[in-house]
């Protein structure tokens, strides 16, 4: 005999569904601390508005078994807590062509949150910023939780724009100063990448697959001389559209 139970403590109110993990048994007469009870194996969802501790009992009876009735007995505690408030704002709104979007955390009463941005992408950053990769109106839900494991859900539509768009610099500086220092694919409305760099003998000395993941001009650990290399490129954007598009690249120091 055995039931699952709510976390410990738990916040008020609170509506719980306990679940039955019982084997065998005829009947099942559930108590649940607050002067109410239930007979049947699932007792529907139960809410308790009240800070209190509860005793919760599941009373299982088998007539035909050696051991007729069995019980498990589990105690409540419904604790105060202050509720969280999910609450947040994004920039810019309107929306503008290619621009990432910048959201605001405005909620109250909570220490950490989850943000699902409606794109399969997610967060758990305060005050995230996102690059969407395709025109949608998304679905942006921020869940906001307290010290309590209370948490508060606000969703918003927030629109994305994209203009497909990409290019591949002829040079750059891997020189460690912090300027130009890699190199890489730019571009909006990008879903599959696969970009490869050869030197001049036609050794692949770098491939990607991510956009955000260029070239630093290693190769095996070392940094590669200054010369022109050749490059692949091979896109997918968001609109199903390929593109193919080959180049030069020179590595300067």
């Amino acid at each position: 005999t055995d039931f699952s139970m709510a976390p410990d403590p738990a916040c008020t109110p609170l509506t719980y569904q306990f679940r039955n993990l019982s084997f065998n048994g005829q009947t099942f007469t559930w108590e649940f601390g607050d002067g109410t009870s239930f007979t049947g194996f699932a007792p529907p969802q139960k809410t308790y508005p009240s800070v209190g501790t509860y005793t919760v009992k599941l009373t299982v009876r088998d007539p035909n078994t050696c051991n007729v009735t069995d019980q498990i007995t589990k105690t409540l505690l419904v604790a105060p807590s202050t509720p969280p408030m999910a609450a947040f704002t994004f920039s810019p709104d309107p929306s503008q062509e290619n621009t990432p979007t910048q959201f605001f955390n405005n909620s109250a009463n909570a220490i950490r949150y989850k943000w699902d941005f409606g794109d399969g992408s997610q967060s758990t950053l305060t005050n995230p910023q996102h690059q969407y990769v395709a025109s949608a109106i998304n679905d942006v839900c921020l869940i906001a939780i307290n010290t309590m494991e209370c948490a508060d859900t606000v969703c918003q539509k927030v629109e994305s724009k994209i203009v497909i768009y990409f290019d591949v610099p002829n040079a750059f500086t891997p020189n460690g100063d912090g300027k130009n220092d890699k190199l890489g694919v730019r571009g909006f409305g990008i879903v599959k990448m696969n970009f490869r760099i050869y030197n001049r003998w036609g050794q692949l000395v770098f491939q990607s697959a991510d956009p955000s993941q260029g070239w630093d001009g290693y190769y095996q650990g070392r940094l590669q001389p200054m010369d022109v290399y050749s490059y692949t490129l091979e896109l997918e954007m968001y609109t199903g559209d390929r593109y193919t598009k080959k180049g030069d690249i020179t590595l300067l120091r």
